[in-house]
């Protein structure tokens, strides 16, 4: 029997990420050792990669170097999700 209630997440089609700060482009900030920016390298194609910030900690750019890897999303306590276009 099907349940309609029930549903699954596939673990991979999300991640959330800590970050200092992230700019409206994905471009996202952190200490600076690039250890998230290596590990994200390795997710799936179309997986959602999500900062999660203060909400005063979204700028409109910050400094990207050619590792970065761009955040698709931002988390916030006061205005949620937001998606980058």
């Amino acid at each position: 029997m099907h349940d309609p209630y029930a549903w699954t997440l596939d673990f991979e089609a999300l991640v959330l990420v800590p970050a200092l700060a992230v700019d409206k482009n994905g471009v996202r900030l952190g200490r600076g050792a690039g250890h998230y920016d290596r590990s994200l390298a390795d997710t799936a194609s179309g997986t959602h990669l999500v900062a999660v910030v203060r909400d005063q900690e979204i700028f409109e750019a910050l400094p990207a170097e050619r590792h970065d890897i761009r955040m698709t999303a931002v988390l916030t306590p006061n205005r949620g999700l937001l998606r980058f276009v």
